[in-house]
């Protein structure tokens, strides 16, 4: 027998036998998806009514115009936009508009029990390299009413308006970010914020916005037709995250291994877990113990087959 036919028998050979050895499979690591965002681009009003001017003041005759209302692309990828039109006065106007929408971001929560009764939900949050703008508003939805957004230098930390259609389901809670403060999140960076509350984990919305959200107006407003074609908060990257939920403090150990049990394939589409992983909580989820749901959560996170998220909804269980 030559050297190279004996190394190929040897491979072979498993514990002795004269089976075949089975190929190691190495199954892709979950990764965290962007948010996702409705971008839309401006464009010219394409019809519109012509301006009337204000009633001459001798004979009291009203004229009309046409003020050619108008949107011209600046930066289509960092959505800056001129919008100009003709002023009462018969003088060109013009205001510069940032969307709110061109950026790329993931968000990571890590949930952990500061004391007996309260929990911190701390969000790292992303801007991608992709992003074509610096993040400025990060906003998570809370269902609880002990929820408290954590407070620090260079931010804004305020509740969004609930007559707000995008925020009208909870309470969300908003950070800003200020224009000037010396720590920006600029693409490729990212942020820590913090919220506290008393209650549980549970599937949360989360939105963020880029950009500046003023616009430098001259001496009248814009005309109707033009801010009618501004997008407003639906357009802002929306996600799922974790999130303080009373309705989960209220159930159950079962009722929330239910309630996790059928969000799974959702929590694998996030990118939280893999598919391997989905499928042993899958046939494990509401039969084993918490301590066993634990010790296998953190194998699985050593392994890198499960993210930060799918640690703590197993600890809260």
């Amino acid at each position: 027998m030559t050297k190279a036919l004996a190394s190929i028998v040897l491979a072979s050979v498993v514990s002795g036998s004269g089976n075949m050895a089975s190929p190691q499979v190495t199954m892709p690591a979950p990764e965290r998806k962007p948010l996702i965002s409705g971008q839309v681009r401006l464009v010219s009003p394409l019809s519109y009514t012509l301006r009337q001017l204000p009633p001459d003041p001798v004979t009291g005759d009203v004229a009309t115009y046409d003020f050619k209302p108008t949107v011209t692309t600046v930066d289509e990828r960092a959505g800056i936009y001129d919008l100009s039109w003709i002023g009462y006065d018969q003088r060109v106007k013009s205001v510069r508009y940032q969307a709110r929408d061109r950026l790329s971001v993931v968000v990571e929560a890590i949930v952990s029990r500061t004391s007996t009764d309260m929990i911190d939900y701390k969000y790292v949050v992303k801007s991608q390299l992709s992003s074509a703008q610096r993040l400025t508003v990060f906003t998570v939805q809370s269902l609880s009413p002990t929820a408290v957004g954590d407070k620090q230098e260079g931010l804004v930390v305020a509740w969004m308006g609930q007559y707000l259609r995008e925020f009208s389901s909870g309470k969300w809670l908003a950070f800003a970010v200020i224009s000037d403060a010396p720590l920006q999140v600029e693409p490729g960076m990212s942020r820590d914020f913090h919220v506290r509350a008393t209650a549980l984990p549970g599937l949360v919305g989360c939105r963020v916005a880029g950009g500046s959200a003023g616009m430098d107006g001259p001496d009248e407003e814009v005309p109707e037709v033009l801010m009618n074609l501004l997008p407003g908060h639906g357009v802002w990257p929306l996600g799922k995250t974790l999130g303080p939920d009373d309705s989960i403090s209220k159930m159950s150990s079962q009722q929330r291994r239910t309630y996790w049990m059928e969000r799974l394939g959702e929590l694998e589409e996030l990118g939280w877990m893999s598919p391997s992983s989905r499928s042993w909580f899958g046939r494990n989820l509401e039969k084993s113990s918490k301590a066993a749901l634990v010790a296998e959560t953190l194998r699985c996170r050593g392994r890198g087959e499960v993210t930060s998220e799918i640690v703590s909804i197993v600890e809260s269980l």
